[in-house]
């Protein structure tokens, strides 16, 4: 008998489906994980730019030779960014011609899917405008739609990942922040 050593055809296939099977796994699970890290990644940026307008706000920083400005935070629904500006006229809103001071893109597909007033939402709005003018280190809320703007007490922002997974920022007017 002639006995030669190797793997036979069968032995060889089962190998190839075994490794085939826990690739596909790593790979599934690795897009998965992809997704959580940009939704965790947008959520806590979200949260850095608003306590670093607090921050800017009540630390005294000058723009353009003024000390005595605010500065805030605006989240708008559908966006893939938020924008820190200054609230040089102290009107607790963004206006046309304020400084955009720095900008937060969202990476990774990641949205801003829902803007809310108050909890429970009470009719969604368009955007909301977060600012903080000193010496006050609790923030100023005011929601944007159409009629007259909205002063709620709570506003949450919903944060979308492009396979449908969420994360709500919550700030309050106590000048609370919770990622939930």
């Amino acid at each position: 008998m002639n006995k030669t050593k190797g793997f036979t055809l069968i032995e060889l296939l089962v190998v190839i489906a075994i490794i085939f099977i826990l690739m596909s796994v790593a790979l599934f699970d690795y897009a998965s994980q992809r997704e959580n890290v940009a939704l965790s990644s947008a959520s806590e940026g979200f949260v850095a730019t608003i306590r670093q307008a607090q921050n800017y706000a009540t630390r005294v920083r000058e723009h353009n030779g003024s000390f005595d400005i605010g500065y805030g935070v605006r989240v708008e629904e559908g966006a893939t960014e938020i924008q820190l500006f200054v609230d040089e006229d102290k009107n607790r809103e963004f206006d046309l011609g304020e400084d955009v001071v720095e900008r937060f893109i969202f990476e990774g597909g990641v949205v801003i899917s829902d803007v809310c007033a108050n909890d429970p939402c009470h009719g969604a709005v368009d955007l909301v405008d977060i600012v903080f003018i000193r010496p006050a280190v609790a923030p100023v809320l005011t929601g944007h739609k159409s009629g007259p703007n909205l002063e709620p007490s709570q506003a949450s922002f919903t944060i979308e990942s492009s396979g449908g997974k969420t994360k709500t920022v919550i700030v309050n007017t106590s000048g609370q922040i919770s990622i939930k």
